[in-house]
């Protein structure tokens, strides 16, 4: 008795399947390549179309959104300035009036400028520069007018 073992042979349905499973195997190596190359040209025109779109929805939506902020802040600033009335806070709306009693002229302070024709309040942003105080009555007799944003 022999231990040699004669090899194996191979039926031609068995090598038929080899070939099935070896161009099904290729088959889909090639298709997974090709899926991600055509991914990888999908992705960047469709990014590209995209951004454009995006850019000029945004370039016609600007002039909109600036109006809309702008009003926005306009109103929250009309809200603000009609909360406060005291201080260095002046009201826009409820400014009071100019005919005042003479007791009361003489003993306000107001503050001129070095270069200005008006009288102001403490705390006017015309006030940057330069800030001198004086009676209200010296300045009307000096030739001093209010400044129609404080007063």
């Amino acid at each position: 008795m022999s231990d040699k073992k004669e090899p194996s042979k191979i039926s031609w349905v068995g090598a038929l399947w080899l070939v099935v499973v070896a161009v099904a195997i290729s088959g889909l190596l090639c298709w997974n390549f090709g899926k991600e190359a055509g991914y990888e040209e999908g992705h960047a025109s469709g990014y590209s179309e995209g951004y454009e779109t995006g850019k000029s929805n945004l370039q016609q939506k600007i002039p909109d959104m600036c109006q809309e902020s702008y009003n926005h802040g306009y109103e929250k600033g009309l809200e603000a300035a009609a909360s406060k009335t005291t201080g260095n806070d002046y009201n826009t709306q409820e400014r009071p009036d100019n005919s005042r009693q003479a007791s009361d002229e003489q003993s306000q302070t107001v503050y001129i400028t070095n270069t200005g024709e008006k009288y102001h309040r403490d705390g006017c942003q015309y006030l940057r520069q330069s800030k001198i105080a004086i009676s209200l009555d010296d300045a009307i007799n000096q030739g001093y007018t209010a400044c129609s944003r404080c007063w």
